[in-house]
């Protein structure tokens, strides 16, 4: 996949919402993880969006978001960008995007300037 041509980038969004057992669920997001960890030595840009805000005292102490934190200091530590919702990380692959084409001088006509 990171090989392709057919995109310049790779977001991995975690859903807190998953019906599965907790043993399943966690054996599942941590072979998800050990993959972005992979992926991430292979070059192409990587961020993942892992939801954490607006939760009180109660939810966080529930098992999945125990482990959706041990997950996200996971990503953290092997240096992939981790955001609390869709809204800043769409917001920062923006301004990643804009960098780059000011940089090389050109516009990308997939990423139009007017919507920001």
């Amino acid at each position: 996949m990171e090989e392709s041509g057919a995109f310049d980038f790779f977001v991995f969004n975690l859903t807190e919402d998953d019906p599965l057992p907790e043993d399943i669920w966690r054996f599942w997001m941590e072979e998800q993880v050990n993959d972005l960890l992979r992926f991430r030595r292979r070059g192409k840009p990587l961020l993942a969006v892992v939801p954490y805000a607006g939760l009180d005292a109660k939810e966080m102490r529930k098992w999945r978001w125990g482990a959706i934190g041990e997950m996200r200091k996971k990503m953290v530590e092997g240096r992939i960008p981790v955001f609390p919702s869709t809204e800043r990380a769409a917001r920062a692959l923006r301004r990643f995007v804009d960098y780059w084409e000011r940089r090389s001088g050109r516009a990308s006509p997939s990423c139009s300037s007017s919507n920001r």
